[in-house]
């Protein structure tokens, strides 16, 4: 199974829909690196699965307000390329992958 870097970017004007996205990148364990920004490694159906999740926490609920949520996906070899300037305390580090982690 290939992963990806998967790279999730959001803005939701209403706290607890805020939350409930929140709460299903972290079930995915993608780690919470800004404000607004989770990044992980998942398989292709497990980005699937997040999106179609995600999607229908915004379609289903009652929400007030904007939300704006972008899933970005690409190799791990292009996210090993990242630059990091700063750091922001009680966020997650950027993950690194596994060197076993593409199979």
């Amino acid at each position: 199974m290939t992963l990806l870097t998967v790279l999730v970017v959001y803005d939701a004007t209403d706290d607890a829909l805020r939350r409930r996205i929140e709460k299903i990148c972290e079930s995915y364990g993608l780690a919470h690196i800004q404000r607004s920004v989770f990044v992980g490694f998942l398989s292709e159906p497990e980005r699937r699965r997040l999106r179609v999740e995600i999607e229908n926490e915004i379609e289903l609920w009652e929400h007030e307000g904007e939300v704006s949520v972008r899933i970005y996906r690409f190799p791990i070899h292009e996210y090993k390329k990242k630059y990091v300037i700063g750091w922001l305390r009680d966020f997650d580090d950027d993950p690194e992958p596994k060197s076993y982690e593409v199979a």
